[in-house]
């Protein structure tokens, strides 16, 4: 099935809380799940709602939370009967539901399944989606309590696979720029036969972001050193930051902004002192006895 199909699943639901005074009653309940939101119906009532809209999801054997927004316009439903399906209904929530906020926040989203892992981050331990993109990886906890941890490709430092046990030690950079509140290794447990696809996924970031450095480096100083390029990839002066985006460091644009404006602004006119080329040309003509123009 397509994306573009529409997925629709039945059973019975009710809105919590009810009304005062009225027994709890299931009325029959539709679900239709389509590519930027889903709708649903309960007995005459209609929602129409975006995945991003659904804060919670909570499963307590055959029936399901759903909490639609927040705020005083928050609604409560509570969904059942929907038999063998009701892993269905879970899985296109919170697969639905990840891959429109990650496109939110302008991250790839892939188009293959999103599996679910065991993870260790610090203190934190549980079982999140994961997903892999071009510049980094993504872990979205199913405790919506918990914040996603976001990886950017460069801050990944060495994998370690232990098949017996089907788990991957993934160690960060917790100085680099991106790193998760400073995290300075992720586990992921549990793994089994997909040990090897998950570590060859965090090696291979890593890679194309160190090959993506080195060839913007030898773009830069084609004519310098092996080890004087290997020098300037480890210098602080360059952030690597820049360097696996494949632009300017953000220090040496906002510097250079900054001059310019200061620069722009004293030739407006006096009170403003000169700075940079401007400094030195207004003393060049001071020595010549050329007044200073401002």
């Amino acid at each position: 099935m397509s994306s573009s199909d529409p997925v629709t699943l039945q059973g019975s639901g009710r809105f919590l809380p009810g009304p005062a005074g009225a027994a709890p009653t299931s009325v029959p309940a539709q679900l239709k799940f389509e590519d930027d939101g889903f709708t649903l119906q309960l007995g005459p009532e209609t929602r129409m709602a975006a995945y991003r809209d659904v804060q919670t999801i909570a499963v307590q054997q055959e029936t399901m939370l759903l909490v639609l927004g927040t705020g005083a316009g928050a609604e409560r439903i509570l969904l059942e009967r929907f038999g063998d399906r009701q892993g269905q209904v879970v899985r296109e929530l919170r697969d639905r539901r990840f891959r429109q906020r990650m496109k939110d926040a302008f991250i790839e989203a892939p188009d293959t399944a999103i599996p679910l892992v065991q993870y260790a981050a610090g203190a934190d331990t549980g079982v999140a989606q994961v997903a892999y993109h071009p510049w980094g990886a993504v872990l979205a906890p199913i405790d919506e309590r918990l914040p996603w941890i976001a990886i950017r490709r460069r801050s990944i430092g060495d994998v370690v696979e232990v098949p017996g046990q089907g788990e991957v030690t993934v160690t960060l950079d917790p100085t680099a720029q991106g790193t998760p509140g400073g995290l300075a290794s992720l586990q992921l447990l549990g793994l089994g036969e997909f040990a090897r696809l998950h570590a060859d996924s965090m090696s291979g970031l890593r890679d194309a972001a160190r090959a993506d450095a080195g060839r913007l480096i030898a773009g830069l100083i084609p004519d310098a050193t092996y080890g004087a390029r290997q020098l300037a990839m480890a210098a602080r002066s360059i952030h690597r930051s820049s360097l696996t985006r494949g632009r300017t460091s953000r220090r040496g644009c906002s510097s250079t902004r900054t001059s310019r404006r200061r620069t722009r602004r004293w030739w407006r006119g006096p009170g403003v002192r000169p700075v940079g080329r401007a400094r030195r040309r207004c003393r060049r003509r001071r020595r010549a006895g050329w007044p200073c123009r401002r």
